[in-house]
């Protein structure tokens, strides 16, 4: 799945930071690889770290044959139709008038330029076990609850056989 980060509606592939074998069959030189000795150069079998655009992103865009996707809303005929519309003569004006901050927003697509997607294995977590929840009606609105909704409740058979009239066995 590609990642990309928005700057004013343009899509630019997001940063991405893998650690792959290199299973090409030759030599591989990148600006964007770190070889096991720190060069830029990966020879086969050899772990590297790739540190650069996300590549799901950039084989995307390379199929589409452009440098980003989407456009500058400040462009966007859509955008600019429905400032007229409201009766706004120009785009800035618009924008002042709902309090958008330019730097503020330029700064904030920087930062997400900068956040480096790291593919790793999630985070292993004991598994949490809910037979079931809510009122259980099927067995003389008996409430068999374990789990989720308040204190835990089990109504064991004896119980169960006392309040149908049953007599116990012994």
């Amino acid at each position: 799945m590609p990642n990309f980060v928005s700057i004013r509606g343009k899509m630019f592939p997001a940063k991405e930071s893998v650690s792959m074998t290199n299973t090409f069959g030759r030599t591989i030189e990148s600006e964007f690889i770190i070889g096991p000795d720190g060069s830029h150069v990966a020879k086969e079998g050899e772990v590297f770290i790739y540190n650069g655009p996300d590549r799901e992103a950039v084989k995307l865009l390379r199929e589409q044959g452009v440098e980003y996707l989407g456009h500058d809303f400040k462009s966007d005929p859509e955008f600019l139709q429905s400032i007229r519309n409201m009766g706004f003569n120009d785009v800035d004006s618009y924008l002042k008038s709902i309090g958008y901050d330019e730097e503020k927003d330029i700064k904030k697509q920087e930062n997400l330029l900068a956040i480096v997607n790291r593919h790793l294995p999630p985070k292993e977590v004991d598994e949490i076990l809910v037979i079931g929840g809510g009122k259980d009606s099927s067995g003389n609105k008996a409430n068999d609850t374990i789990g989720g909704f308040g204190p835990e409740r089990i109504r064991k058979p004896e119980e169960i056989t006392k309040s149908v009239g049953r007599p116990k066995k012994e």
